[in-house]
């Protein structure tokens, strides 16, 4: 902690009244290897996501399984892009998601419509999405049931095969949550 707070930051950069500072909050890291966190690392990260177009992290989704944040973060981003836009709040959007190991909510969320926004500006979409929506690696997984893959829903090896996200029969495409998007662009007008 004293070396974070020597670090002479300006107060308007880093305030450490004001900030939550996670230091290994998992306490001791029993499940490493590549047994539990294998991925490819970020080779096919363009590849699978979005071309090059949207900034990605350095987490590489392809071949990790649901329950990272990697893999699952990126549709949940996705989802709360494409409802920004669909429900006419913005032209453009990225909706960036940030994790601590073992801090179930993520430690940031971001909205950038590319100052394409509407009604509501991007600090009114981001706490929006905050408030309302838990984006936990539990709450992504019950809500796309990434963990109940079918031939009805998504398969793993066609994700693998068609690419993570742009095809409409994914359920991190669907618009099932329009109606709560337009209701906020409509409170806002």
């Amino acid at each position: 902690m004293e070396l974070i707070i020597d670090t002479s930051l300006p107060p308007e950069l880093f305030n450490p009244k004001d900030c939550i500072i996670h230091i290994n909050p998992t306490g001791k890291y029993v499940s490493h290897s590549p047994l539990h966190d294998s991925g490819l690392t970020g080779r096919k990260l363009i590849v699978d996501s979005f071309g090059g177009y949207a900034p990605v992290g350095g987490g590489a989704q392809s071949s990790k399984d649901y329950t990272k944040v990697d893999r699952s973060g990126l549709y949940a981003g996705r989802w709360l892009a494409k409802h920004i836009v669909a429900a006419g709040l913005a032209k453009k959007c990225i909706v960036q998601l940030s994790y601590a190991i073992g801090v179930a909510k993520p430690t940031s969320i971001t909205v950038d419509t590319m100052g394409t926004f509407t009604t509501a500006d991007d600090d009114v979409l981001s706490k929006f999405i905050s408030d309302t929506f838990a984006l936990t690696p539990n709450w992504i997984t019950r809500k796309f049931n990434l963990d109940k893959p079918s031939e009805k829903t998504f398969l793993y090896a066609d994700v693998a095969s068609r690419g993570q996200v742009g095809q409409s029969d994914y359920p991190w495409e669907q618009l099932d949550e329009i109606e709560l998007f337009k209701e906020l662009k409509n409170n806002h007008e």
